[in-house]
């Protein structure tokens, strides 16, 4: 077999495997409901710290921040594990895009909690690294939709 139907064959493998995951993602329910809430609770059933009552579900909530981490990570010397990575902040601006501030604590006092904004765009599961950083201002900042910016801020 030659090495271009070989990488042929891989593509297509990789493109049906993105399909099926599309597949699934877009068989589960999301709300439509635009929500915006910043407070730090202890979910009573599950005992988990709930950062956020987003309008999410917990899965997209975890993909928020894993996109987040992700782009953290690649973005600097540090690994994931070495912060606590909290969904802070999120909001659904006019078209449906949500977008969310993931804050990465070091646990260090030494070291700065890094804000990292992510969007997922309407109709879609898949969530996108915006901007990172300690100085970013989404009240002030035009990348960030005018109707988002003040829940988004910190």
């Amino acid at each position: 077999m030659s090495r271009t139907t070989t990488l042929v064959r891989v593509m297509l493998a990789l493109l049906l495997i993105f399909v099926l995951v599309g597949a699934i993602a877009c068989s589960d329910s999301s709300t439509d409901e635009a929500t915006t809430s910043t407070t730090d609770s202890t979910d009573a059933d599950s005992g988990e710290d709930s950062s956020a009552s987003s309008g999410l579900d917990a899965e997209q909530e975890d993909q928020a921040i894993d996109i987040a981490a992700a782009y953290f990570v690649a973005k600097t010397d540090f690994t994931k594990d070495q912060f606590e990575w909290t969904l802070e902040a999120v909001a659904q601006d006019n078209d449906g895009q949500w977008w969310a501030r993931v804050s990465a604590d070091p646990g260090d006092a030494s070291l700065e909690i890094e804000q990292i904004y992510v969007y997922s765009p309407t109709d879609s599961d898949f969530w996108f690294a915006h901007d990172m950083g300690t100085g970013i201002d989404p009240a002030t900042d035009e990348s960030f939709p005018e109707e988002v910016r003040d829940e988004l801020s910190w």
